[in-house]
């Protein structure tokens, strides 16, 4: 029964009817919550903390009258995840409703409680209301809180006096809980009294720091005096039953049969044998949630589950899934709809499951901390069992499960540790704050410095974050970053600009953009969200799982996919995201170094035996990990350990070097050491090397290393440290992801539409752009927090040092090895190499898939040649852009006194009259440069016959370039000097003009000829300008802003291309044959070289190739002459069947440049080496090659001959024995033992030659681009993504695309939209363009399908048509009838496909066949017996005649 004294009746009568007695968490929290203090509850998982924080406010509310509107809303509720949130307003429907039941029993009126919830869910008609009807208790998240705080709704929280924070724990350890703070201390700053702050968490430690960051702290001069807090650290009494389940007997082999497999064969997944496990789990439960540490393993494993029990038992909850789709399925779990959930850590959070009555972990969890939260969601209630299983995936996981399971049973949780002054998070708020109101910058300082994470923020790095927000660094290259805030230096006050709140509202929090599409219905409901990667992947019609339900794309937009259920559908993918592990924890890694050290001086009989006594190890767990560890020892002679570090020297499978670095600390210390290490090694060895880092180690590869590695560069002072992790950090992939991340949070990459997705691939490239600038300042911010990020947060250098220490002072032993191979514990480390190669996920998403063609732009350049520009650019193009650069432009217009300040930043020094031409509304500009004086934002500068307005952070460059005087008053802080005043001068004007000449820019700057022209010179070694000739119809020699003329040469090219219109894609059916000039002018001379050239690296029909492609192109006869002279070739491009296979023809110089090797199986086997062996000598005949394959029966040389023409390895000077192998022509067989005759076999003449011989020639991947663009463009007049994968380039369109953009550039080539459905972006030769558009007509022609110039099939799609299946098959024909396709007739001509209803007009395109065949027969016309087809009487008349194969054609 509660304490009279403490509640009133009602609520003592609900509590005594709910519960049968109070916690001790409760007890000992009501007494400190009752005597106003700030509280911190630790207690265990279902101990009744949410309620003890709650019951007090809401017994207070339930007996105070109601106050005014704007005083209502007294408490405060924030958790740190918004499924949190939900539960917890749910869950307070229970005592409320309660007490005030019990209070009508009574006849005790109360005052009634509401309720609201505010998260980036609520709808904007609830917020509305909120505030004109606030909630006595508000529920939130932390970022909705900086929200509202920067909102009307600031107002309504003034009232607050009671702020509970849930599950503190997850959020002082990360910059999200630094944002809270300063909430928390801008709340602080608008209550009349402070709030009482209360803070719940099961897992804290340790609890000193964590209530100081609750409570935050009070500073009085320079010093800080953390708030009094009550730590409520209840006794740890919560029961755990927690079993650790292998399924196989070994975990390296787990060869257990695949029951969907159509053989029972073994397979070396540990899957197969875990899923009925976890099945059998689900089954025996009512309620079941699986815990993964993955997004996508949690998608694969609830359709596991799902398939072995035949109907939907579980679902998917993640981060990923939708707030509905997550609120759906934690009801039907509740309801008992669902048996199980599988979940990431979006229900790890103190969200109530209600009786879950098992916990499954599916992997270790990443702490063990995450392991508590997560086991308590089963036996939540007061005095219940947490009962879980837990199922390793390897034996690495097995070892670290152990350690971590054993760890929970004696309650140990992690430190965490609260990150110190994050930088971009307090621009954000100041940013956030400054929105509000004008604030002194000495109070805005305390109130920073109240918060924990900022106690010991220095002034001087204070004021450089207002410096960056201000717009004052000193370079012209940082004019693009507007200011945030206005910093009056005068007064001392900071106030928002105009655009302040819009920006800090939109760009809220600190979890960073991943750039995730927005998954819907097309009603618009939200369904989740899909990685940026899995999306490019993905088509319109594509199924995928989300949730553990299937969906269909039914539309691809720039930021969102629309889907609709499908449920049973089959081809499903798997969704997948990227993301990063939190490495292991020092203390956790330690405990595994104690634990290996105790289990490797066990034999391992006695290992498993203690493994399952002591450490909940199920019999085949302990086998498992006692063999782990006894074959590490057995490998090695010792085992990694908190004592122990061993280092190991092998070889990888190709021979190279590696050295593994086994410790178990973790990847927190393993990161800054490898960096370091590798440092060393390169300034050592003069080359870099490969390594990756996890958390069981170290792993480097040195290619092409002769001799063993040292070892000697692993180890090193700790003294040294930190200045070689100073220089060597800067130029890893963390960095720039690090800095991305942080300018983004600090608003200086805001997203620029708000609730739309910002690509990733945008987002990398506009922070590279920044970060280039930002790195020559070393006390940018910016740069300075992804230092300290990266140093404090990321890596744990205090613990290296430690190591590096014992290591010195020998307390740590290292042991070198050199073994045959990696020991069991370094194997697990080449997987991480492997992966860390295979997805190096900070690199943009088209660098990756442009692997096979990677180029050099510079070269590629150089290649291509120069541009002459003035035949390029478009004047009107370069006067639209130079108008907008000078924002004489509608839409660049100022519309506000902040604007004019950036527009004097941006064109620097301007009079009143430029200023008039800029403004939106002129007659307002007097008004608001008076403003911006006072405001000391801007200054006049010049004689009076020349006055003008210059932005106070540009006096120091006008006064050291231009010699203007500034206003004796101006602040002696921003005079100092700058290093290139003039460059900065002369670039502005450069980045704010057109094309300009030395003397335009002379008599703008006011600057002597030659420094300008010195300046210039300067610029353009640092490639930001370029001379040339760029007007149209100019004659001088000019200058140009390169970025400036980017934007020219874009604009031009769109001008372009925007009077070019989409053309029908049979105008491009029509257009290929005769650019291909293909059954044209029959007298006309046709030169050999031509056609080859033409037809180079097609993929060509072998059967088809002289009979239909070479006639169609008017080539009977010399080709074998050009064979035979060498100056063509030919290879195979693969076998098709027995009798035919495909080729390609080259004029013999191109060979290099055009030829890729095609993808088929290198031929393999004796007789195959002999010929490879005899060619590597020179080319031979027959008779040598039979020869040298040993003789015997020739059949067998000439089959494995022909297996290597057909793997492009070898070819011949003549076609001739081409044209006998589709004949069939074969050596005749004698009786007895085959023997070679004298004569050569048909298909063996000639003299053969190996391909290898051709490419001898060095040739870079720019060449080899260049040319196959080249030729593609020649081939087709127009290229797109269809026509690039019809031809089977390497690499695809991607890796052509950077070769046609810069083919383009120069102007050989346009791009545009020619073609209808050939996709987004295409390129074309400016006289392909011309003849596409003007439409010739013709009458039918006649091709073979595989016919390059055939568009259908590869530009353009085949027509659909019922029971009609065309390919570009060998041996198949089409007919078109200009550019429409009539009729399709299959291999052997039995089967044709009429896809016109005009049965007269198929017919006559059908005689135009006849001819390719010696007698031709049609059985079926569109899959119906060709007599009683609908063309029977037109084909009748056309010459055909009916009989029994079906019509026979005799011709007319």
């Amino acid at each position: 029964m509660l304490s009279p004294d403490r509640f009133s009746e009602p609520t003592r009568r609900w509590f005594a009817d709910s519960f049968p007695h109070a916690t001790d968490a409760q007890l000992r929290g009501w007494d400190a919550i009752e005597a106003g203090a700030h509280t911190l509850i630790h207690a265990p998982t279902g101990s009744g903390k949410t309620l003890a924080a709650f019951l007090w406010s809401i017994d207070q509310l339930a007996h105070e009258s109601s106050p005014a509107p704007a005083q209502r809303c007294r408490v405060l509720y924030i958790s740190p995840m918004k499924a949190l949130a939900y539960d917890i307003e749910k869950n307070l429907r229970v005592p409320l409703a309660g007490i005030q039941a019990e209070a009508e029993r009574l006849g005790t009126p109360l005052s009634p409680i509401a309720t609201a919830m505010r998260t980036g869910d609520t709808p904007q008609p609830e917020r509305r209301a909120m505030l004109r009807t606030p909630p006595d208790i508000l529920i939130t998240t932390p970022e909705s809180l900086y929200l509202m705080l920067t909102s009307q709704m600031r107002s309504v929280l003034a009232a607050v006096r009671t702020v509970i924070v849930d599950e503190v724990h997850s959020l002082a350890g990360t910059k999200r809980g630094s944002h809270l703070s300063l909430s928390l201390e801008r709340l602080e700053a608008i209550t009349p009294c402070p709030p009482q702050r209360i803070g719940l968490s099961a897992t804290q430690r340790p609890l000193d720091a964590i209530g100081e960051f609750l409570a935050g702290g009070t500073v009085q001069g320079d010093e800080w005096t953390p708030r009094p807090v009550t730590i409520v650290d209840a006794p740890r009494d919560k029961r755990l039953d927690i079993e650790i389940v292998v399924p196989v007997a070994d975990l390296t082999r787990p060869e257990v049969p695949d029951s969907n497999a159509v053989e029972e064969r073994p397979t070396r997944s540990i899957w197969p044998a875990v899923y009925p496990q976890l099945h059998r789990l689900l089954m025996q439960h009512r309620s079941t949630i699986f815990f993964v540490n993955a997004r996508g393993l949690a998608e694969r494993l609830a359709g596991e589950l799902n398939r072995l029990a035949g109907e939907e038992v579980v679902r998917s909850h993640h981060g990923s899934v939708s707030r509905e789709q997550r609120t759906e399925i934690e009801q039907r779990l509740k309801d008992g709809d669902l048996r199980g959930v599988v979940a990431t850590s979006t229900l790890e959070l103190g969200i109530d499951m209600a009786a879950v009555d098992l916990v499954v972990l599916v992997e270790t969890p990443p702490s063990v901390a995450s392991g508590l939260q997560r086991i308590g969601r089963a036996g939540h209630q007061v005095g219940a069992t947490s009962v879980a299983k837990v199922f390793p995936k390897h034996r690495g996981d097995l070892l670290e499960a152990a350690v971590v399971v054993d760890r929970m049973y004696e309650g140990a949780i992690e430190s965490t540790r609260v990150p110190q002054s994050p930088l971009d998070v307090l621009a954000q708020q100041i940013v956030a704050i400054g929105a509000d109101e004008t604030v002194g910058v000495d109070a805005l300082f305390d109130l920073v410095r109240g918060a924990a994470p900022y106690r010991d923020l220095s002034r001087s790095v204070f004021e450089s974050v207002l410096d960056m927000l201000a717009g004052r660094y000193p370079s012209d290259e940082f004019a693009e970053l507007r200011p945030r805030i206005v910093w009056d230096r005068v007064d001392g006050t900071v106030s928002g600009r105009s655009n302040a709140r819009i920006l800090a509202v939109t760009n809220p929090g600190t979890i960073p953009d991943r750039g995730l599409y927005r998954v819907t219905l097309p009603d618009g409901t939200h369904v989740g969200e899909l990685d940026e990667e899995m999306v490019f992947e993905s088509r319109t019609g594509d199924r995928f799982v989300l949730g553990a339900s299937t969906w269909r794309i039914d539309e691809i937009s720039q930021d969102r996919v629309v889907v609709t259920p499908a449920p049973g559908s089959g081809a499903r993918k798997m969704p997948f995201w990227h993301g990063d592990m939190a490495g292991r924890p020092l203390e956790l890694g330690r405990a595994i170094g104690a634990f290996t050290r105790r289990l490797s001086g066990l034999d391992r009989a006695e290992g498993a035996s203690v493994l399952q006594s002591e450490y909940h190890l199920d019999p085949l767990a302990a086998q498992n990990l006692a063999a782990f560890i006894g074959d590490e020892r057995d490998a090695t002679g010792t085992v990694p350990s908190d004592r122990t570090i061993v280092v190991e020297r092998f070889r990888d499978e190709i021979g190279d070097w590696r050295v593994a670095v086994l410790t178990p600390v973790g990847a927190r210390v393993h990161a800054p050491w490898a960096l370091a290490a590798r440092r060393r090694y390169r300034e050592a060895r003069h080359t870099d090397l490969d390594l990756v880092w996890a958390d069981d180690g170290i792993l480097f590869r040195f290619p092409d290393a002769d001799e063993p590695p040292s070892t000697n560069h692993l180890l090193f002072d700790a003294d040294d440290l930190d200045a070689i992790l100073l220089s060597e950090v800067a130029d890893s992939a963390l960095f720039s992801a690090t800095f991305r991340e942080a300018a983004a949070r600090a608003l200086l990459l805001p997203r620029r539409r708000p609730g739309s997705r910002t690509p990733l691939w945008l987002q990398r490239r506009k922070a590279a752009n920044l970060l280039e600038v930002a790195q020559s300042f070393g006390s940018f911010p910016i740069v300075l927090e992804t230092y300290r990020e990266i140093l404090q947060d990321h890596f744990d250098v205090p613990a290296l040092k430690e190591v590096l220490t014992d290591i010195a002072q020998r307390r740590t032993n290292v042991v070198e090895l050199d073994l045959p191979a990696a020991s069991p514990f370094a194997s697990s480390l080449t997987f991480d190499f492997i992966a860390s190669f295979m997805y190096d996920y900070d690199a943009p998403v088209a660098e990756r898939r442009a692997a096979a063609l990677s180029l050099d732009r510079s070269l590629l350049a150089d290649l291509l040649g120069e541009p002459e520009f003035r035949d390029l650019l478009d004047a009107t193009a370069i006067d639209d852009v130079e108008r907008d650069l000078q924002r004489l432009t509608d839409d660049r217009a100022a519309r506000s006194a902040d604007a004019i300040h950036d527009l004097l930043l941006h064109l620097g020094p301007l009079g009143a009259d430029d200023l008039r031409q800029r403004v939106l509304a002129p007659d307002l500009l007097d008004d608001h440069l008076d403003t911006l004086i006072e405001a000391t934002q801007i200054v006049e500068v010049g004689a009076d016959d020349d006055r003008r307005y210059a932005a106070i952070e540009d006096l120091s460059r006008l006064r050291d370039a231009l010699g203007i005087q500034p206003p004796p008053d101006t602040p002696l802080s921003l005079l100092k000097p700058v290093d290139d005043p003039t460059g900065d001068v002369v670039g502005r004007y450069a980045r704010t003009h057109g094309p300009f000449t030395v003397d335009d820019a002379a008599a703008a700057l006011g600057l002597p000829l030659s420094i300008i022209a010195e300046v210039l010179a300067r610029l353009e070694a640092a490639g930001r300008v370029a001379p040339g000739s760029y007007r149209p119809g100019g004659s001088e020699a000019e200058w140009i802003d390169t970025n400036v003329l980017r934007r020219v040469r874009r604009a031009s090219l769109a001008r372009l291309r925007s009077e070019v219109e989409a053309v029908d894609p049979r105008d491009l059916a029509r257009f290929l044959p005769r650019w291909q000039e293909v059954g044209l002018d029959a007298q006309k001379a046709v030169q050999p070289m031509d056609v080859v050239e033409r037809l180079a690296a097609a993929r060509l029909i072998a059967s088809t190739l002289e009979t239909d492609i070479l006639a169609d192109r008017g080539l009977t006869r010399g080709l074998d002459d050009l064979l035979a002279s060498g100056e063509a070739v030919w290879i195979g491009k693969g076998r098709i069947g027995d009798r035919d296979g495909a080729l390609a023809l080259y004029p013999r110089a191109a060979v290099p440049a055009l030829h890729w090797q095609s993808p088929t199986d290198r031929p393999s086997g004796p007789v195959h080496d002999a010929i490879r062996d005899r060619l590597a000598d020179g080319a031979s005949f027959f008779g040598d090659l039979y020869a040298a394959a040993g003789g015997g029966d020739p059949a067998e040389t000439l089959s494995a001959l022909w297996d290597l023409v057909w793997a492009s390895e070898v070819t011949n000077d003549t076609l001739a024995p081409v044209r006998a192998f589709i004949r069939g022509t074969a050596p005749s067989r004698r009786p007895g033992r085959p023997v070679l005759s004298s004569a050569t076999p048909p298909s063996g003449v000639g003299r053969w030659s190996a391909v290898a011989d051709l490419l001898t020639t060095g040739t870079t991947a720019e060449e080899s681009g260049a040319a196959i663009a080249g030729v593609l463009l020649e081939r087709h007049g127009i290229v797109g993504r269809d026509t690039v994968l019809a031809e089977a380039v390497p690499g695809g369109y991607a890796g052509l695309y950077p070769v046609f953009s810069a083919l383009e550039d120069i102007g050989t080539a346009r791009r545009g939209y020619f073609v209808e459905g050939l996709g987004g972006s295409q390129f074309g030769l400016p006289g392909a363009v011309d003849r596409l558009r003007s439409r010739e007509t013709g009458g039918p022609i006649v091709l073979a399908a595989s016919d390059p110039a055939n568009a259908y099939g590869a530009g353009v799609a085949w027509p659909h048509r019922p029971a009609i299946s065309a390919a570009r098959r060998a041996g198949a024909y089409v007919v078109i009838d200009d550019g429409e396709l009539i009729a399709f007739v299959d291999r052997g001509g039995r089967s044709v496909s009429a896809y016109v209803d005009d049965a007269s007009r198929a017919a006559r395109g059908l005689t135009l066949v006849g001819p390719r065949f010696k007698q031709w027969s049609i059985e079926r016309i569109n899959a119906v017996a060709a007599p009683d087809s609908p063309y029977r009487e037109a084909l009748v008349a056309e010459g055909f005649t009916v009989g029994y194969r079906g019509l026979t054609f005799r011709g007319k």
